[in-house]
């Protein structure tokens, strides 16, 4: 495994948090 940087591990959870909201609202409607 890769050693990720800070920003980029910090990126990555936030476009997986934004795809885990996107897909909970497209659930819910």
């Amino acid at each position: 495994m890769k050693k990720v940087k800070g920003d980029e591990g910090k990126s990555m959870t936030l476009t997986a948090v934004l795809r885990g909201s996107t897909n909970s609202l497209r659930s819910s409607i």
